[in-house]
């Protein structure tokens, strides 16, 4: 084939076709209020737009259960440009996809696959439905801004001779990296990954002292290990601080361990055939240790497979370590959230598959040893084209909250925080018995949670049930007695009761008022209203 065909600007026309063709519809959609309240919707910070005090707020803040200040001013800049606009600022998810795709072509070309597989292997990563999520989800924002300068630090390393010195492109892959993980911090294993690829390439030509090969190559990814490791321990602290972080009460290290081996072997059958995907899983009652063991032979076929090509195809051993170091910030040994596993968890670990495959099938030969590489390159065409049909499918189910949720809750199981969600979009929609009838069930399931309490409570004061609610709110505050809407909502239904009770709640309401810098804007309203600074709807 001529070069040309798969030259870099040809190559990502291509791509910004295919990512035009499934996602073009973007801007149609509706941000979905789990997660999307709290990045965009409903921050007041972000609302504001790009202001001096609102970056200072993105750089000392450990909201969202993470420190990721390059998230919330990429947030805030949109909200400046396109401020009631949201379709826009998902349609710039998609071109922060079409990015990071480019980049997956020229990461894999620079690391030594021949372009036309890097292509390929590229309109895969572009078209595959596990990244939908990634994109379609406004939220996600982060996983776009912090793989992509990830691959561009992996990028400008590659294309920097180990015997260059440069102190600009030191400072600069410092600076690139830096900015990855203040997006999101999954990428801190990039200097472990690193070191593998060194290591490989050492082996090839080890001329070089296994010792003074050692400590240079040290040497030069100190300064990635040093940003790695301050990543991590702030990331680790944020999430625990907010709460984030399973205890081992709520969550078994048995049980983490078992979910994680299970986590691999859903990650890989969803990648080669991805049938059911949604929002949410919802974490399993008990531990799946058939699962696990099943996880943990894959890993093994797998070391065993590229050992057995390491001479040959020594790109499938860097592969498998990318897939395995970048899976292990999020497999669940530290459980953060209540899910079981997560799409957008593939984004960066579906590189590293890539790169197993197209090592091998440049290598691959027939038994009569005639390279299979030219039938393994248009069978991963047709692959990607097949998934390319499955993400046009699929991404409709992302259009608005309650089809996301739905979908969430009949493939991924029930969830607490997804069908209280579910009655949420219900209620902004104006579908009040139908929300009702959520919330009761939700009551009903988690009778011991004052949020599903609470909201049945709301949805029956909605329908003008005045004295149900007064129950159900009563019901939440006995549960959760320092929570200040629970105390606000009470007293407005004890008003309509002309119930002179209603006093005694409000006061309650303001005495535990969050502070200004609370972020959720219903907060902020209820605060203005009872400090007198607004009225009522």
């Amino acid at each position: 084939m001529p070069r040309s065909l798969f030259s870099t600007p040809v190559v990502t026309l291509v791509l910004a076709l295919v990512v035009g063709l499934l996602y073009g519809r973007l801007g149609q959609h509706q941000p979905i209020a789990f997660d999307d309240a709290l990045y965009v919707t409903q921050n007041t910070w972000v609302l504001q737009g790009l202001t001096a005090k609102g970056a200072l707020w993105a750089f000392t803040n450990a909201d969202a259960a993470n420190w990721h200040p390059l998230t919330w001013l990429s947030h805030m800049a949109d909200q400046s440009a396109f401020a009631g606009h949201p379709g826009i600022q998902m349609l710039e998810n998609a071109v922060w996809h079409l990015a990071n795709s480019v980049l997956v072509f020229l990461v894999l070309s620079t690391f030594g696959l021949s372009r036309p597989m890097a292509a390929v292997l590229a309109l895969v990563f572009a078209a595959h439905p596990l990244n939908v999520e990634s994109v379609a989800w406004l939220s996600q924002r982060k996983t776009q801004l912090s793989t992509c300068f990830l691959l561009a630090t992996v990028l400008l390393y590659l294309r920097t001779p180990p015997g260059v010195k440069s102190g600009r492109r030191a400072w600069l892959l410092v600076l690139l990296f830096s900015l990855s993980l203040m997006a999101k911090a999954t990428g801190v294993v990039l200097p472990a990954v690193l070191f593998v690829h060194e290591f490989l390439r050492w082996r090839r030509t080890p001329e070089t002292p296994r010792r003074v090969w050692f400590i240079t190559t040290v040497r030069r990814l100190a300064p990635l290990g040093l940003v790695a490791g301050v990543g991590a321990v702030v990331t680790f602290l944020a999430q625990q601080g907010q709460g984030a972080v399973a205890s081992m009460e709520t969550l078994t290290l048995a049980h983490r361990v078992a979910n994680a081996g299970s986590a691999i072997v859903t990650y890989l059958r969803t990648f080669a055939w991805p049938a059911e995907l949604c929002l949410f899983y919802s974490m399993p009652a008990a531990p799946d240790w058939a699962a696990f063991l099943l996880g943990l032979l894959l890993l093994a076929i797998g070391a065993l497979w590229a050992a057995a090509f390491l001479r040959r195809a020594p790109l499938m051993a860097l592969g498998l370590a990318w897939f395995g170091l970048s899976l292990l910030p999020v497999i669940g040994l530290i459980q953060v959230g209540s899910q079981s596993h997560a799409d957008r968890y593939m984004y960066l670990p579906m590189i590293g598959l890539l790169l197993f495959a197209g090592a091998w099938a440049e290598t691959a030969l027939r038994p009569d040893g005639i390279p299979l590489r030219p039938a393994l390159l248009g069978l991963f065409a047709a692959f990607g084209v097949g998934m390319a049909c499955h993400t046009a499918a699929y991404v409709p189910y992302w259009s608005n909250p309650e089809t996301a949720y739905r979908r969430a809750l009949a493939v991924g199981g029930s969830s607490y925080a997804i069908t209280l969600n579910l009655a949420g979009a219900l209620e902004d929609g104006g579908f009040y018995k139908s929300a009702e009838t959520v919330n009761a069930l939700a009551a009903r399931t988690w009778p011991n949670r004052a949020g599903a309490v609470g909201n049945y409570a709301s949805s029956l004061a909605l329908r003008g049930k005045y004295a149900e609610a007064e129950v159900q709110y009563r019901r939440a505050l006995a549960l959760e007695p320092d929570n200040f809407k629970l105390h606000y909502l009470l007293g407005l239904v004890l008003i309509e009761s002309n119930n002179p009770e209603a006093e005694v709640h409000l006061q309650a309401a303001r005495r535990l008022l969050p502070p200004d810098s609370e972020w959720r804007s219903t907060n902020l309203e209820i605060r203005n209203i009872l400090l007198g600074r607004a009225r009522p709807k």
